[in-house]
């Protein structure tokens, strides 16, 4: 029996308030439910930089699988148990870092919260020690709980309300649990540009500086997806190429003021890039559901 869902809708309707992605070209329940393998290269030979680390993001309907409509039994990681078996300790897993920790996935989107991606951050600082020796300070970061609706925030969630995933259907509630920190600045949707004193320069897929092209502009998602963010942070070490995607947009302040010098790219691995910016180490940031 299949558990794939088959709404007209993206959203679907769980407990207590939660929503999920499904008739996503993904096809995120069914992979989790039926055990479908979409990965397309199973031996990931494109993995070949020596100095390399993978961050898998757990789905939430991996972590939060008892908030599923009845009918839905999400048992299954095919992509994610490929590539910690091929890619072995290389691989960090946030599952094994979430399970069981309440509150770290939004009610009304798809993304972890900044709660989740702490745990996670500490996580690969201690994973970055065993595995190189590379110790890095972790900063301290409170956290400030609030309870709001995310569309009202200046920072383009609660996409499982969103009138394009949601269609017709009464959603149980507009409330959601929303994470800060004064410790940790919001880039996405916040952040200014400035070629004349910003921190954060703007590069262009063939590496040139287009920070003074977009003075004055916020880092939307058009030019995070169409562009690679570069800081420099002097008397730090390693130079650091960082891809990722979009459940990395809320913490991009820390893994940016890492190392000396960090290149924060919203594309998959790719060898290429990698060689014309000679980094020391590359990382992959990647939610399960886009493991290819």
């Amino acid at each position: 029996m299949k558990n794939t869902c088959v709404s007209a809708h993206n959203t679907l309707i769980g407990k207590d308030g939660y929503l999920f992605l499904c008739n996503d070209t993904s096809r995120e329940l069914e992979v989790h439910c039926d055990g479908v393998m979409l990965v397309c290269d199973p031996t990931l030979s494109r993995y070949i930089f020596p100095r390399f680390m993978m961050v898998i993001y757990p789905d939430k309907s991996v972590v939060c699988k008892d908030k599923l409509p009845d009918g839905f039994i999400s048992v299954h990681r095919p992509a994610a148990t490929l590539y910690k078996q091929v890619l072995g300790d290389k691989v960090l897993d946030a599952y094994d870092v979430l399970n069981g920790v309440d509150d770290i996935f939004y009610k009304t989107d798809t993304h972890l919260n900044l709660k989740g991606n702490v745990l996670v951050y500490n996580a690969f600082l201690s994973k970055l020690r065993e595995t190189y020796g590379v110790d890095v300070v972790a900063r301290e970061i409170e956290l400030e709980r609030r309870e709001c609706e995310l569309n009202t925030l200046p920072y383009g969630m609660g996409d499982l309300l969103w009138k394009t995933n949601l269609g017709d259907q009464v959603a149980p509630t507009h409330m959601d649990v929303y994470y800060s920190s004064p410790q940790i600045e919001p880039i996405y949707q916040t952040h200014v540009l400035s070629f004349l004193r910003g921190r954060i320069q703007l590069l262009d897929y063939a590496l040139f500086d287009v920070t003074e092209a977009f003075h004055g502009a916020t880092l939307s998602w058009d030019i995070i997806s169409n562009h690679i963010l570069c800081q420099c942070n002097p008397g730090k070490n390693y130079t650091v190429v960082i891809f990722y995607d979009s459940f990395l947009l809320n913490v991009m302040d820390l893994y940016l003021a890492m190392f000396q010098r960090v290149f924060l790219i919203k594309n998959v691995y790719n060898p290429a890039l990698i060689q014309q910016l000679s980094p020391d180490f590359v990382f992959e940031f990647r939610v399960e559901r886009f493991l290819c």
